[in-house]
């Protein structure tokens, strides 16, 4: 079952991002803005649906690219997993894989490390995580 978000619907990121002071927006994602939009524009080839079509046909629609990329960074800063995909209106599978997604396109990334080094660290140990799961 799809979770609403806190607006009865999946997140809209620009009414959230517009609700955010620039110091809440620091404190949440533990990055800024120009940051985030930085980041975004890096990402986001590697984060658009594969199917678009069909994943505009799922309940809520597709999740976008700044979407995911909001979920991940939140959950990497210490939020915990069930508040964020609650608040972002999607299920914990669709906040799970949005993560993975987000963490696999980082650690494509040149520079990211010197540039976002707590990002760098995160996404290096969710691939360690991720292999103990599949290679126990």
């Amino acid at each position: 079952m799809r979770n609403e978000g806190v607006l009865g619907r999946r997140i809209s990121w620009r009414h959230w991002v517009r609700a955010l002071s620039d110091n809440e927006f620091r404190r949440y994602y533990k990055i800024s803005r120009v940051d985030f939009e930085d980041l975004h524009k890096q990402l986001h080839p590697k984060l658009k649906h594969a199917y678009p079509g069909r994943a505009a046909g799922a309940a809520g629609g597709a999740i976008w690219p700044e979407v995911k990329l909001s979920m991940a960074l939140r959950w990497m800063a210490g939020g915990n997993y069930m508040d964020v995909y609650l608040l972002h209106g999607v299920s914990d599978a669709s906040f799970w894989k949005s993560v993975y997604v987000v963490l696999d396109a980082m650690s494509t990334i040149e520079g990211l490390q010197a540039k976002h080094p707590m990002l760098a660290e995160a996404v290096k140990m969710k691939q360690l995580q991720r292999r103990k799961l599949t290679n126990p």
